[in-house]
């Protein structure tokens, strides 16, 4: 279904603007609209944390609750059961190792 939904989102850009340049300008309004289109499933902290991801895909969940803190404190372990709730749902996974990983951003198409 996600993958699906991001296919749909490229044919419309490509329809609109011609090819698809994989920027990070590209990437944050691909993921403000995927956060738009799937606004009842999403926490207001996950689509932070989405956005985040966005501009840092190496971020770690220490890193994330200090980012998000600024504005609202938030631990780390809640950070860690919001970024396992986006793994379950099929929006991000973890590849790679504590140190050395990456979070993927699972709705956007292949980079």
């Amino acid at each position: 279904m996600v993958e699906n939904m991001a296919i749909d989102k490229i044919i419309r850009y490509n329809d609109s603007y011609g090819a698809v340049d994989f920027t990070k300008d590209f990437t944050k309004d691909f993921i403000k609209d995927f956060i738009k289109e799937n606004e009842a499933e999403l926490t207001e902290r996950q689509k932070e944390i989405l956005i985040l991801l966005a501009d840092d895909r190496t971020l770690t969940s220490q890193k994330i609750s200090q980012k998000i803190s600024q504005k609202k404190p938030v631990s780390s372990r809640t950070i860690k059961t919001d970024l396992f709730d986006l793994q379950k749902k099929g929006i991000i996974s973890r590849e790679g190792g504590r140190k050395n990983g990456y979070w993927q951003l699972l709705f956007l198409p292949m980079e």
